[in-house]
This record gives structure tokens, C-alpha cells and sequence, in this order.
């Protein structure tokens, strides 16, 4: 009796210690379907406020903004559950699934890692009016054509990319757009059932960071945002960027191959820079881009660390747990595979996402890239851009309005049956 009691409080201690023992992690399992409920980060748009303010970081941020966050993160949580909550209950096999389970329970660890800051911020953007959103839209925007400008003025560049007020930009743009139907109807079948796996969980992970920006936005107002956010960046990634990198090129053969004098070593440079140079400055840009965009989806190291511990100690963590509560003997083995199960299969997801996101920017780039080079004038790619993005920000607008309606409908409910 004293050894099994001794052998329980080393596993209280070394749990409460977060001591972590090497437990294999079974491969993603069938039950994980496209179609799966309980995916742990495939959350309804309603859940979409951001890191959960019981976090210690939130501790950083000042108590009145703490206050208001925690407001309207709890009111929009009690809204969004409430559903889900009645659904379970009517459903006692859903209810006694320990993947359910597992599943909601890594939900409520992953609500609880973030900055306070960042979910400040998000509330703060939610709450402004649409026509504030813009104008700091605007003053980004301007921000980044600026830089546009002054990067192209040092490499000797048009900060325009061949764009001017004439018929040339005017038939530039017709042939942006004819080359950007392709490109357009892949991005409408990315938004369709029919699409895979990776590309749902990029979109959903995508509608987290815009959703603050739409929140209560006409269908004019996210057509400007767009124009105001693709342009500027359209700008700064083909003409600031490709000059920026061929002039890096220039500097380098003009000073480590030859001397300023060498007619020679000049006339070789400019040839390299209108053909493979041009290509090779674009493959960097648009590598950067996609690591960028990668990284910005990717599971973060909190969120890490808090997944891969949970799982290290989910043999002691459902044991313990089942000894607490009397359950079966097989309870805690079964409830430990589903969490290590769902954690793996959270972990592959995530990472899909992350590498779904980081090839549909280097093929975007890669395309406006080429469609710039093909036409001699950057009015091209600018439609085929705004061509291409204004599917996706129609699909997030949709979703948002779809998560204000059923906020309003739960909440109209409520007060009814009240």
C-alpha cells in the first residue's frame, strides 16, 4: 500500500512538474476525415476572436483594454458554444467519444497560448468603423509606395513598371486579365469542396487574420481594401524588389569581375539582366514571399510546445484522471491514444496548411512576375492580381457575414426566449 501510494504521488509530482517521457505517437488515423467535426483548429467562424484571455499574457495589457477584450471574447464564446454545447448533449456517443474529447480539450490548450497584444489589436480593428479600417489601409498603403518609390529612384528604376495614362496600359490591362483567367478559375476551385484538404485548412487559417478587417464591411469597402492592400504590394515586390535585386547583381559584377571602365563586363551585365538574371531575381522574390506566407500559417513554437508536452503526458495526465473519477481500467490507455492521435493528426494538418499556403504564394508571384515581364507594363499583372484576389476576399467576406447573421440569429433567439 505504501509503494502504490508513493508510485502515485511521483506521478501527481512529476505531472505537476511537467516532466515529459518519450510516448510514440501513432500516425494520423482514418477517423480524421475532411468531413470531421472535432478537427481541433477547423473551428466554426464564430470562434475566431483569437488566443484566450485567460492567458498570462494577457496580464500585459492595460486593464481597462484587458477588460473590454475579455467582454467581447466571453460574449461571442457563450454565443458560439451554446450551439455546440445543446448538440453534444442531445448526442450521448458524440458526448462519450474520447477523440471529441481529446479533441476539445487540445481546442481549449491551443485558445490559451498567444500574446494579449495581438488579440487587442484584432479586437481594437474589429471594433472600428469600416471607413477607419480604410484610411489606415490608406496610410499603409502609402507607407509602402513611398518605400516603392525611393528603393526605385537609388536602383535607376521606373517605380511604375511601364504604367502610364495612355492606350498601351489600357490594352496591357486587357491582357492582364485574358492571362489571368486560368489563374482565377484554379482559385475558384481552391474555394470548392471538390478542392483538397490543405487548401480548406488554409482558408480557414487565412479567415482568422482577415476576419477583424471585414467584421461589418460592405461589399465597396472590401473592394477598396483589396485594391488598397494588392496594389502597394504589387508595387514594392516587382518593381522595387526585381530592380532592387538586378542593381544588387550589377554592383556586385561591376565591382568583384571588372572595373567601372570595362565597357565589355557592362554591355554582358545588361544582357544577363534582361534574360536569366531577371529570372533568377524573380524565383528570390518569389521564394521570400512564400517562406513569408509559410511561416505566417505555420504552427507557432508556443503552440508547439504546449501540444507536444500535452502529448508527452497524456499517459499520466488520463491516468490520473481515471483514478479520480473511477472510470474503467482501458479509459485512460483509450483516451491517451485519441489525444496523442489528434495532436499528430492537429500537428500534420497545420503543417499542410502551412505548405499549401507557401506554394500558392510562390506560384502567384512567380505568375504576376511573368505576366509583368511578358507585357513590358506593370498595369498587367495589377489586373490579373486584383483578378485573382478578389476571390479569395470574397469567400472570406461571405464567411464573415455568415458568422455576424448567425451571431445576430443566436442572439435574437436568446432575448425571444427570455
Amino acid at each position: 500500500l505504501e509503494r502504490d501510494t508513493a508510485t502515485e504521488m511521483l506521478h501527481k509530482t512529476s505531472l505537476a512538474r511537467g516532466v515529459s517521457r518519450e510516448s510514440p505517437i501513432p500516425q494520423r488515423l482514418s477517423v480524421f476525415s475532411r468531413s470531421s467535426s472535432f478537427v481541433p483548429y477547423a473551428l466554426p467562424f464564430t470562434h475566431l476572436v483569437g488566443p484566450s484571455l485567460t492567458s498570462p499574457c494577457c496580464t500585459k495589457l492595460p486593464p481597462a483594454s484587458r477588460l473590454r477584450v475579455q467582454r467581447r471574447a466571453q460574449h461571442d464564446s457563450q454565443q458560439d458554444s451554446t450551439s455546440n454545447q445543446a448538440a453534444d448533449a442531445s448526442n450521448p456517443s458524440k458526448a462519450d467519444d474520447p477523440f471529441v474529447a481529446a479533441s476539445q480539450r487540445l481546442q481549449g490548450m491551443l485558445l490559451a497560448c498567444g500574446d494579449g497584444e495581438d488579440e487587442m489589436v484584432n479586437t481594437l480593428v474589429a471594433e472600428e468603423s469600416p471607413e477607419s479600417r480604410l484610411q489606415m489601409q490608406c496610410l499603409l498603403g502609402g507607407v509602402l509606395t513611398v518605400a516603392t518609390v525611393a528603393i526605385c529612384a537609388l536602383c535607376g528604376h521606373d517605380p511604375w513598371g511601364g504604367a502610364s495614362w495612355s492606350s498601351d496600359s489600357l490594352f496591357a490591362a486587357g491582357v492582364g486579365g485574358a492571362m489571368a483567367a486560368p489563374l482565377v478559375g484554379l482559385r475558384v476551385w481552391s474555394w470548392s469542396p471538390a478542392a483538397a484538404t490543405e487548401l480548406e485548412d488554409m482558408h480557414v487559417l487565412m479567415l482568422q487574420l482577415q476576419a477583424p478587417w471585414f467584421t461589418n464591411s460592405a461589399a465597396w469597402h472590401v473592394v477598396a481594401m483589396m485594391a488598397l492592400e494588392v496594389l502597394p504590394v504589387m508595387l514594392l515586390l516587382l518593381p522595387a524588389a526585381q530592380g532592387g535585386l538586378q542593381a544588387a547583381a550589377d554592383l556586385y559584377y561591376t565591382t568583384f569581375q571588372g572595373g567601372a571602365d570595362d565597357l565589355d563586363m557592362h554591355t554582358n551585365v545588361a544582357m544577363a539582366a534582361s534574360g536569366s538574371l531577371r529570372l533568377v531575381c524573380l524565383a528570390i522574390t518569389a521564394t521570400v514571399v512564400a517562406i513569408s506566407k509559410g511561416l505566417e500559417v505555420s504552427v507557432s513554437e508556443q503552440e508547439y510546445e504546449v501540444a507536444q508536452t500535452a502529448a508527452d503526458n497524456s499517459d499520466r495526465f488520463y491516468r490520473m484522471t481515471a483514478m479520480s473519477t473511477e472510470a474503467r481500467s482501458d479509459t485512460a490507455e483509450r483516451a491517451a491514444l485519441a489525444f496523442r492521435s489528434v495532436v499528430q493528426a492537429w500537428m500534420d494538418q497545420r503543417n499542410g496548411a502551412s505548405l499549401a499556403a507557401s506554394m500558392v504564394a510562390f506560384l502567384d508571384v512567380s505568375a504576376l512576375g511573368g505576366i509583368w515581364y511578358a507585357s513590358g507594363n506593370l498595369v498587367a499583372p495589377a489586373v490579373a492580381a486584383l483578378a485573382i484576389n478578389s476571390v479569395d476576399y470574397f469567400y472570406l467576406h461571405k464567411a464573415v457575414q455568415a458568422k455576424e447573421a448567425r451571431i445576430k440569429t443566436a442572439s435574437i433567439a436568446r432575448h425571444g426566449s427570455r
